[in-house]
């Protein structure tokens, strides 16, 4: 009796060494995936500022464009007033 004894506790050791590891990993996952959605927000975040720079270089290109267009057309007539 006491070997199936000594064997029992070993097998339950050997348990309580296994759930402790399994559980380490478990916390070690939840900290790579709590890293992993924060690496998602921040490149999430960094991508909404940057269309919204794009949103103003775009509105920006089309005022220049304009001012432009508005630009050449006076040229054009001062050099036809002469």
């Amino acid at each position: 009796m006491k070997i199936f004894k000594k064997i029992v506790l070993e097998k339950l050791s050997n348990l309580e060494y296994g759930q402790t590891e399994i559980l380490s990993e478990i916390k070690s996952l939840k900290q790579a995936d709590q890293a992993l959605l924060d690496l998602v927000e921040k490149t999430y975040r960094k991508t909404e500022q940057i269309e919204s720079k794009l949103d103003h270089h775009a509105n920006m290109l089309d005022v220049l464009a304009t001012r432009t267009t508005h630009q050449e057309a006076e040229i054009k007539g001062l050099k036809i007033a002469k």
